[in-house]
């Protein structure tokens, strides 16, 4: 997961974590555990992501997926 990218994204929508975290149907304290990768994002929780900060594909696969795939020379 690339955490960073992620909070540039609720930054880029004027959003704070907080903010974030309610629109998406979670306490602060969950999506503190998730952004530390100690908890995952529910398939629901990006679904919402996507729709709430208005994410591309690309965006999501970058953000949530990236580290799944194996990496190709």
């Amino acid at each position: 997961m690339n955490v960073s990218l992620l909070r540039y994204h609720i930054s880029k929508n004027n959003m704070s974590l907080k903010q974030y975290a309610k629109n998406i149907g979670i306490t602060y304290n969950a999506l503190y555990k998730k952004m530390a990768q100690r908890n995952a994002f529910s398939i629901e929780e990006v679904r919402v992501t996507i729709s709430c900060l208005n994410l591309s594909e690309q965006d999501v696969i970058e953000i949530f997926f990236n580290d799944s795939f194996p990496k190709v020379n």
